[in-house]
């Protein structure tokens, strides 16, 4: 009893608000119709004026009235609220008419549906705004930088990364292994964070680009990510994720390690047939 929810459309986002309409709000939950002073909200908010309806007090109920009030409240201004000593709401509650410029209806703050008269009531009826949900971006080849791409020379992929700053270029050789030609660089942009990136060439070209984001506490930022774009994750261990079904085309896998100094995202492709050292 002598409670009540308001939930306001305002420009700016949603608001939820929970009042008490009684100094000692009744705790029985029990459903009672009262009227509910209007609290102050942010926003003006003005609904969409598409046909006014007139109705008479003879044929306006109890709920018709408490509509309208509601629906005229959202879209005109409040003057004149105070209380006394005790915190009783005192004084009436003057809603003005903007679409006519008149006052369309005075209520008394403690007056109830039942005893509540108006002559006149102009209902604004507001029409409902469709929109249109923007197309998804495909982000599946946003990992493919100025348009990397699996198996390109070295040379052909450095210059695709002149905008980087590169921190080191070496070879690494290990008997029984493929040779790999790595390329760092800092300061990569990818899914919204700023990484490192490393990509690693073998004689196939380009099979290994990896991103790693510093901050070991957004590896769930990064599962989001991936799987909004590639779908559920083929497997999951406790420090790893991997997507290993072809995500980025034929032989491809993608891999998301959470490592003690942070999370690194790898795109591999096949690198069968690669020159050993």
């Amino acid at each position: 009893k002598n409670t009540a929810i308001y939930l306001f459309n305002l420009e700016e986002g949603v608001q939820v608000s929970f009042y008490a309409t009684a100094d000692n709000p009744d705790k029985s939950y029990e459903k009672q119709e009262i009227y509910i002073p209007t609290p102050e909200i942010r926003t003006q908010v003005i609904p969409v004026v598409n046909e006014t309806t007139t109705k008479n007090e003879s044929t306006v109920a109890s709920h018709e009235i408490a509509e309208s009030v509601t629906t005229t409240i959202f879209q005109e201004k409040l003057e004149t609220l105070y209380t006394n000593d005790d915190g009783i709401l005192m004084t009436d509650i003057i809603v003005t008419d903007v679409v006519e410029n008149s006052i369309a209806t005075a209520i008394p703050v403690e007056t109830t549906l039942e005893t509540i008269t108006t002559k006149t009531t102009t209902i604004p009826s507001a029409t409902t705004k469709t929109e249109t949900t923007p197309p998804i971006e495909d982000k599946t080849n946003d990992f493919l930088l100025n348009g990397l791409q699996f198996y390109g020379s070295p040379d052909s992929e450095r210059r695709k990364m002149n905008g980087y700053t590169q921190l080191y270029e070496y070879r690494t050789e290990e008997a029984g292994q493929p040779w790999e030609l790595i390329m760092e660089y800092e300061n990569v942009p990818y899914l919204g964070k700023n990484c490192d990136s490393v990509l690693c060439f073998t004689s196939l070209g380009l099979v290994d680009i990896n991103y790693f984001d510093s901050n070991a506490g957004n590896y769930n930022y990064w599962l989001q990510q991936l799987t909004n774009i590639y779908g559920s994750p083929d497997e999951t261990q406790y420090d790893y994720t991997a997507w290993n079904n072809h995500p980025v085309g034929s032989g491809t896998m993608l891999y998301v390690f959470a490592l003690e100094d942070g999370v690194q995202i790898s795109f591999f492709a096949d690198d069968t047939g690669s020159e050993l050292a």
